[in-house]
């Protein structure tokens, strides 16, 4: 090390985030830095879209064969934000992109906690009337949130530490 015991400013850590001195490796912003962090919240409408077309897929496997398409239906709506890392295909379609807290694409876990209530609004449906009425309400709830968190957070995405922003915004981060 040529500057005194010091890392090379091209010292490339496994994050892509270069460091110059012997300090451990800071990512380049973390998700959870309140005005520090870089303003990474996706727009309102395109989420809502990517939203309604998951919704849309679900549906349509719900009705493929009951009551197995109801299940699959239910599992594409937990699962579909950590089969692609971080992009279910609505996301992907609008270029929309789910983060973990340290910035990594979601995972499987991440997608199964952050749908949580999205799962149980689509398992409410089962029941007539009363059920919708209460599957509108939940969806509405998690509308609500993202509109008045200033991250753009829902319960969901609160429960799984995760955030959801635009695709290219993913890339300051690595």
């Amino acid at each position: 090390m040529a500057n005194g015991g010091a890392a090379s400013i091209d010292d490339a850590t496994p994050g892509g985030v270069q460091r110059s001195t012997g300090a451990p490796p800071q990512p380049a912003a973390s998700l959870r830095d309140g005005a520090d962090a870089l303003d990474l919240k996706a727009d309102y409408l395109p989420r809502l879209v990517a939203r309604v077309i998951d919704l849309l897929v679900a549906a349509a496997l719900a009705q493929v064969v009951r009551p197995v398409g109801f299940f699959a239906g239910l599992t594409y709506l937990l699962i579909a934000d950590g089969v692609m890392p971080g992009r279910s295909p609505g996301k992907a379609m609008i270029g929309l992109r789910v983060a973990a807290a340290d910035g990594q694409p979601a995972g499987l876990r991440e997608s199964i906690l952050r749908n949580v209530p999205i799962g149980a609004a689509f398992l409410l449906t089962v029941i007539p009337w009363l059920g919708w009425l209460l599957a509108g309400a939940v969806i509405a709830l998690e509308g609500l949130l993202v509109v008045g968190n200033d991250r753009g957070h829902r319960l969901g995405d609160e429960l799984a530490r995760t955030h959801v922003m635009n695709a290219r915004s993913e890339r300051i981060l690595r």
